[in-house]
């Protein structure tokens, strides 16, 4: 995992199918969230949905991936503040694990 000292891997069980290397932190980790007092998340995302979902307010490129270090497919997504952010969060984790799946190719309609 790369993140600060209490966040949660996410990782993509052994024996599941892959997705491609760009939907992948490090190792099988296709995201991760921060401790509590931050609540944000990293993640990877399809490549096509990133602008929409930064454009939408929901997130941010990667540090990382902003220095070019990392894929464009990594972005920061805010910590939810009520019900309905969880909900999307969780929608957009789902993204996430689905990219890390390989179960998505082109991502051109993502509905949040």
């Amino acid at each position: 995992m790369i993140s600060v000292p209490g966040a949660e891997a996410l990782c993509l069980e052994h024996g599941r199918g892959c997705g491609c290397r760009e939907a992948f932190m490090v190792g099988r980790e296709f995201a991760h969230v921060h401790p509590p007092q931050d609540g944000s998340l990293h993640m990877m995302l399809p490549e096509d949905a990133v602008p929409k979902i930064i454009d939408l307010g929901w997130a941010e490129p990667h540090p990382m991936a902003a220095a070019g270090m990392i894929p464009p497919t990594a972005v920061m997504v805010y910590a939810p503040r009520n019900a309905a952010e969880i909900e999307t969060v969780l929608g957009l984790l789902g993204l996430s694990y689905d990219f890390a799946s390989g179960r998505l190719g082109r991502v051109d309609n993502v509905v949040l």
